[in-house]
């Protein structure tokens, strides 16, 4: 069975490319972009079908870029001079490091006290728990932990594979995590925006103008929750207050290395929201403090902690950042800014930020997220020139949209959240369809007036 299954993922990554390159040839494509597409085409279903490491297949990818002269090695590879993947490798250190600690455990545990100890009052402190980890930890791997963590209040709570459980877990890690970053700016993942628009431009951006353009989304976090809370509360839950206060009394106290993993994570914090003042790269903060926590008199790190590193997903951005310059050089954005003016998009300012929505969402179904946003954000800036508006609010739509997932493969740490086993899928895309519903309304009228009053459209 495993055979046939193999062999028709192979088969389809062969065919669909094959396809595609004689539509393009029909059509009298140029050739170095009909080669592009086909083999980016081929890189995305390697990814997408994981017949192969994601390593590998990135490599690949990029050196076959350059093998076959479709663009020089300093485009192809450029990926590693932006700052994205820095300060992405910075946060997934300082979140290994983090794991020697307990920290997120007392703060979770802390947070469920405070929120009175019931269904609703858990989906708060999870939120409060995202917004906690997006302004100290930002990156992949927390949300892997806070998956984690959700899960294991599941298990401490007896749900089991019913709705309760769907709601802790997508609570935890859909609104609490990823909705949280539509008004906490996240450095490695929306930059990822910034970083593939700056072969056209550059766009300054920092925590202050991220939220000062994007904080009246933060009631749909309530809403959201008020939903979560409706569809899948058990009906007798009572009060869990004195368990988890029994837990978190048996953590003990603080200890010494955990006060020192604070102040640095403070510092950090300090460092990125002075930014404005000081007018030094986010970068260099996400760098020197996992730096720190290896010196002597910190040792918060371990010699092991390296090895723990997910060099993959580094490797993979670069290898998509290596996609969007490369589809700059040979002036694919240019093309397809012409042609999204000309058939998709319209005078109207509503009508242009839902069409980048969903256009958003609908990418999401053959690429990552990363991928996305890595690969599109200079086509997008191609748009803005062309409209004549700001690149802010479209890459704001479409970085919502690419946060709007409605199956949990379209996603890594959705397919993670998943994999736990204790969410049913009909609940999963049940309220997922409701959220993507409420985000294009959102987005569409409160998104559009908002930034039509800052001035950008």
């Amino acid at each position: 069975m495993n055979y046939s299954k193999n062999a028709i993922k192979w088969s389809l990554t062969v065919f669909i490319p094959l396809v595609l390159n004689l539509f393009l040839l029909y059509y009298k494509v140029d050739a170095s972009i009909r080669s592009f597409l086909t083999i980016t085409l081929i890189g995305i279903l390697m990814f997408l079908f994981e017949q192969v490491p994601m390593l590998v297949t990135s490599l690949l990818l990029m050196t076959t870029y350059v093998v076959f002269n479709i663009a020089p090695m300093s485009i192809v590879f450029s990926g590693w001079l932006q700052e994205s993947i820095w300060i992405t490798f910075g946060c997934l250190v300082m979140v290994i490091v983090l794991k020697n600690t307990t920290l997120v455990e007392r703060v979770t545990y802390r947070l469920i006290i405070l929120s009175g100890g019931t269904y609703l009052g858990i989906l708060f402190a999870l939120v409060g728990l995202g917004i906690i980890t997006n302004l100290l930890v930002p990156g992949v791997m927390v949300g892997v932990m806070i998956a984690a963590l959700a899960f294991s209040l599941c298990q401490i709570l007896e749900f089991g594979k019913s709705k309760a459980s769907a709601g802790i877990m997508i609570g935890a890690l859909c609104v609490g995590f990823y909705d949280v970053e539509t008004f906490i700016l996240s450095p490695g993942n929306y930059t990822l925006l910034i970083d593939s628009a700056k072969q056209l431009f550059d766009i300054p951006i920092n925590y202050w103008i991220f939220f000062k353009d994007n904080w009246v989304f933060m009631p749909i976090i309530i809403l959201e929750v008020l939903i979560l809370n409706k569809m899948f509360a058990p009906k007798e839950f009572g009060n869990v207050k004195a368990k988890f206060e029994t837990k978190l009394a048996n953590l003990g106290k603080v200890s010494h290395q955990e006060k020192k993993m604070v102040i640095i994570l403070l510092s950090l914090l300090i460092y990125l929201f002075s930014q404005p003042l000081h007018q030094l790269p986010m970068w260099y903060g996400f760098v020197i403090a996992p730096m720190i926590m290896f010196l002597p008199l910190i040792n918060l790190g371990k010699p092991q902690n390296t090895n723990d590193i997910n060099y993959n997903i580094i490797i993979f951005m670069v290898a998509c950042l290596g996609i969007g310059n490369t589809a700059v050089y040979l002036g694919i954005g240019d093309i397809l800014s012409q042609w999204a003016v000309a058939n998709l998009l319209s005078a109207n300012p509503a009508l242009i930020i839902g069409m980048i929505f969903l256009m958003a969402v609908g990418i999401n179904f053959i690429m990552t997220p990363f991928a996305a946003m890595s690969t599109l954000g200079s086509s997008l800036a191609e748009i803005t020139l062309s409209l004549n508006i700001s690149f802010y609010p479209i890459s704001y739509a479409f970085f919502f949209g690419c946060q709007t997932i409605i199956f949990p493969y379209e996603s890594a740490l959705y397919a993670i959240l998943y994999a736990f086993g204790n969410i049913r899928l009909s609940d999963f895309i049940k309220f997922m369809l409701i959220r993507a519903v409420l985000w294009l309304a959102y987005v569409v009228i409160v998104g559009t007036s908002y930034w039509s009053f800052l001035g950008y459209l």
